[in-house]
């Protein structure tokens, strides 16, 4: 054998992420017989990797990084537009202030009536909030009485990264993408064995799967939606970067 630089049979992948620290060891074997080899060195050269956002603008940057993962967060703001009565509203931001109270404070004197799911309220005349803190996985009831526009601003959150967690029978959902998209294509994976009775959005147009009737057309940011499942199940987002 020529003296060089050799590589491995095998890739050393799978030591990714162990200590350094340790004993280790290089075993040679000679298959050739008839002759004599001799090893002059060796020597092992680590390179530190770590995944991570390595976008210094993020606000999740990782100095220490050196791959990006895909992982960055930046601040992202997003206009909810509110039509005077009632809508659903929901949002893909991920503000530092949760409370519900806090977040529409801004369009407090405009607001009638808030409320989620299970019928808790948030009633601004009585000081009263039934809510909580407003999450990404929700859409919310809204009663103004005026139009009025409400900006949130935080981390976009990555519609693919946050599922839907659906109870058995009605449930107010949120919609995290960037971008409308069919609602039919949407929710496709809950009209598996009929499980998705009827999708409303605030006008009360539906998506009737049995019937094949679609009133509603395309999901749209900053709206929530209303639904009925006869069974629990997950609903699922593809990415901003891809589409249905």
């Amino acid at each position: 054998m020529n003296p060089d630089s050799y590589l491995p049979e095998e890739s050393f992948d799978a030591l990714v992420g162990s200590t350094l620290n340790g004993i280790w060891t290089l075993t040679i074997i000679d298959n050739i017989t008839g002759d004599n080899g001799t090893l002059f060195s060796w020597g092992v050269n680590f390179f530190n990797y770590e995944m991570g956002c390595t976008d210094p603008t993020a606000l999740n940057y990782n100095q220490s990084a050196t791959e990006d993962d895909n992982s960055c967060e930046y601040t992202a703001c997003q206009t909810i537009d509110f039509p005077s009565g009632w809508f659903i509203f929901s949002t893909h931001i991920e503000s530092e202030i949760v409370d519900l109270e806090e977040v529409l404070n801004p369009i407090i004197e405009s607001i009638v009536i808030v409320k989620n799911n299970v019928g808790l309220a948030y009633l601004p005349d009585y000081n009263y909030n039934g809510i909580g803190d407003i999450t990404n996985h929700e859409g919310f009831q809204i009663k103004t009485y005026n139009d009025v526009s409400l900006e949130i601003c935080g981390t976009q959150i990555s519609p693919e990264n946050n599922p839907l967690t659906l109870e058995s029978g009605w449930n107010l959902i949120s919609y995290t993408r960037e971008e409308p998209a069919d609602v039919v294509s949407v929710v496709a994976s809950l009209t598996v064995n009929n499980n998705l009775v009827i999708f409303k959005d605030y006008l009360g147009m539906a998506y009737l799967p049995e019937y094949d009737y679609n009133g509603i057309g395309d999901m749209t940011p900053t709206h929530g939606y209303q639904l009925k499942v006869n069974e629990a199940a997950v609903l699922e987002f593809l990415s901003n970067g891809e589409t249905y």
